[in-house]
């Protein structure tokens, strides 16, 4: 179930990731020296991947840690 998770949260981060790189390549108006917006959504997306990774990895650890005091 954790692969799964995992998995899951990579693919958020680089649907993010692609979503802003692609912003940037493929602008879909003139540049008028703005950030545009599908960047700013993407990198949103990517830090949404981010802090579910992290979120997994505190849980993971408190879990451990209450395993190993309950012992």
């Amino acid at each position: 179930m954790t692969r799964l998770y995992y998995s899951l949260c990579c693919i958020v981060f680089i649907i993010g990731l692609g979503m802003s790189i692609l912003s940037v390549e493929f602008p879909s108006s003139t540049d008028s020296g703005e950030m545009p917006l599908a960047f700013g959504a993407g990198l949103y997306i990517a830090f949404i991947g981010i802090l579910g990774f992290a979120a997994s990895l505190v849980a993971q650890c408190l879990s451990a840690l209450i395993r190993k005091i309950n012992r």
